[in-house]
């Protein structure tokens, strides 16, 4: 195992982690948007994060698929 392969594992599982925090603030700023509301229904719940954007949920989907790219490449290093 060469540290290169090892850079990019560790580097890829830094960008997975990176997605899963941004996708945890998506849904905290609705949470937090969503407060004063008095029903509770799906219908409610999915207004409420189509409000809070989606600029969260495409860098989220962005940093999860370089994370994916780099364990990946880190893998096919190692299997040489």
């Amino acid at each position: 195992m060469h540290l290169q392969d090892s850079n990019k594992l560790i580097t890829g599982a830094l960008f997975i982690l990176t997605s899963a925090i941004l996708l945890s603030a998506q849904f905290i700023t609705a949470a937090i948007l969503s407060v004063n509301r008095n029903s509770w229904s799906s219908e409610a719940i999915f207004s409420v994060l189509g409000s809070a954007g989606y600029v969260l949920i495409s860098l989220s989907i962005g940093s999860l698929a370089a994370g994916i790219f780099f364990m990946v490449s880190g893998l096919r290093g190692q299997s040489e």
